[in-house]
């Protein structure tokens, strides 16, 4: 029999929403850092949306307005206006996803690295929850929870003393959270930058799996 054309379309819309994730994790990448490459360390069978903020055409842009003298230091109203581009983008970009799924969303839960920290805390209205690693997002109505190893030499060097806000986890760098590429990449846009280099123990094995730890857990708290 021949379902009518009415049936298949309550069938297929029944079946999308059992299809519909529970979670999403979006990701806000550390400077220079490819979104993809956190993977390893966030839960598999989640949804995810992943910001490809740091392209490479970003960062000729950056480059381009250095040169001209259009993008100065954090601070400067130049630097403002770069930064509050790079919120806008992101902002689209989850407003985006979320007209996917109408007006039952699933739980928004951002992950965060190091300058992408600063980003995801500029949009936390959207999100349920946020998790962030060598950046700290200060508590607000929603559920945080900030990751900082304790050899982190990047994200350290902004506070007198251990912060507050901070769990720390021992013996890991700033950059315990990607492979050693992810690292090199950041670095080498850092070097072409003029930004300082940092100096960090460095591991004797991979220790990726605490911070994914940590991670899951964080997760496993949304229902």
């Amino acid at each position: 029999m021949k379902l009518s054309t009415i049936k298949k379309w309550m069938l297929c819309f029944f079946c999308c929403m059992n299809k519909m994730p529970k979670k999403i994790i979006i990701v806000f990448p550390g400077f220079g850092i490819l979104p993809k490459e956190y993977d390893e360390i966030l839960p598999k069978n989640i949804h995810k949306v992943h910001l490809d903020i740091w392209t490479d055409d970003e960062l000729k842009n950056i480059v381009s307005l250095i040169e001209d003298n259009k993008l100065g230091p954090p601070g400067t109203s130049s630097y403002n206006e770069w930064f509050d581009r790079i919120v806008s983008d992101c902002k689209e970009k989850i407003l985006s996803e979320m007209r996917r799924y109408g007006y039952k969303l699933p739980r928004i839960i951002y992950f965060s690295h190091s300058l992408g920290s600063e980003v995801a805390e500029k949009l936390s209205d959207y999100a349920d929850g946020i998790i962030t690693y060598g950046g700290i997002v200060k508590r607000s109505h929603i559920k945080t929870k900030n990751l900082l190893g304790t050899e982190d030499k990047l994200a350290s060097r902004y506070y007198k003393s251990w912060p507050k806000d901070a769990r720390p986890i021992i013996d890991l760098n700033h950059f315990s959270c990607v492979s050693e590429v992810s690292k090199n990449r950041s670095l080498t846009w850092r070097k072409k930058l003029g930004i300082p280099a940092i100096t960090e123990k460095q591991h004797t094995d991979d220790k990726r799996y605490i911070i994914r730890r940590e991670i899951e857990w964080f997760v496993a708290e949304f229902l």
